[in-house]
């Protein structure tokens, strides 16, 4: 930590010091979101250059309520924005800067001043039925084609997405020596931005077996050969082509965007193909338990609100609740 504080200590001077100290606390992606929720809301605003024993409750309050009606924001927008000025105001505390924090002070009447949140419509967060079989196919057929020197496994790592429900990072650094029997154990994964490899996933859930299907077996098979046919025998990665994983991550994207284009479909990426394998096992009636500890969730309520969408086309669904009434 830096020696800089005094009277006349701000925000943003203060600002480099929390977010040292909060990395020490949470994962990277965290802070990458909080980074840039500070240069999209804060940078630059007065209140973030006035000294912090200077800020008052009403400075605080006033402020807070132009943001939000600026940014028409709902909850959850509310909540990633306020959250670096409520902790670090916290940390100017412990810091001995100011006595309290003037922010717990600040009353938000939130059914009133913040949009309420409408989950977002299904066919902009999976792949329904019939587009998951022309993206399995497109995927085939790119691997056929065999046109990636680099990145030739790419399109068979794009389908095993969609068998397993992983996160991009967790299959991009799957090895070999995580295969056991008829399952795959996920304990690590590739962090985005940076490229490291990092032997842990997502959150605090820690390591988890994914069963595997017998097509998530056979690509896997699949790419064994392919390494093998390359005169790569000793490969630790399975969906990779040399000893670096790292670049796999970008290619699966951007194999993901050209295979929606040649559908003429809504693009989507392998976060996308991860709702809809958890969306299939809802749909099956797979107790909702197993669901969140395939997913990786930390409780049912991540995977019900955010991962639990209807894969049927619209046609299908307003046939469905017409026959249901019947």
């Amino acid at each position: 930590m830096h020696d800089l504080i005094s009277a006349n200590t701000t925000l943003a001077s203060l600002y480099p010091d929390w977010i040292e100290y909060k990395a020490l606390h949470v994962e990277y992606p965290t802070i990458n979101r909080v980074k840039k929720d500070w240069k999209r809301y804060y940078e630059g605003a007065p209140i973030v250059n006035k000294p912090i024993n200077k800020i008052t409750k009403l400075d605080l309050d006033e402020w807070i309520h132009k943001m939000i009606k600026k940014y028409d924001m709902d909850y959850h927008q509310y909540g990633n924005f306020s959250l670096i000025i409520r902790q670090e105001l916290e940390y100017a505390v412990d810091r001995g800067i100011i006595d309290s924090n003037p922010f717990l002070s600040v009353k938000i009447d939130k059914k009133r001043v913040l949009r309420a949140e409408h989950k977002k419509p299904d066919e902009t967060q999976v792949f329904t039925l019939e587009e998951l079989e022309f993206t399995y196919e497109c995927a085939e057929k790119d691997f056929l084609e065999d046109r990636r020197p680099k990145h030739k496994l790419v399109p068979l790592a794009v389908q095993f997405l969609f068998q397993t429900g992983l996160r991009l990072g967790e299959v991009a650094a799957l090895r070999y020596e995580d295969i056991d029997g008829d399952e795959i154990i996920i304990r690590r994964m590739v962090r985005y931005p940076g490229g490291e490899i990092i032997d842990s996933t997502k959150g605090t859930f820690g390591e988890r077996r994914v069963p595997l299907t017998p097509k998530a077996i056979k690509l896997i098979n699949t790419a064994r050969r392919k390494q093998e046919d390359g005169g790569q025998n000793d490969m630790a990665y399975i969906f990779v082509m040399t000893s670096d994983p790292i670049h796999v991550y970008t290619a699966i994207q951007k194999a993901f965007a050209k295979y929606c284009k040649q559908l003429d479909i809504l693009q989507r990426g392998a976060h996308k193909a991860r709702k809809t394998y958890i969306s299939e096992l809802i749909d099956h009636g797979i107790n909702i338990n197993t669901v969140r500890a395939v997913a990786g969730h930390k409780d049912e309520h991540t995977t019900f609100k955010n991962y639990c969408y209807d894969l049927k086309s619209s046609s299908e669904r307003h046939a469905q609740v017409i026959a249901a009434i019947q």
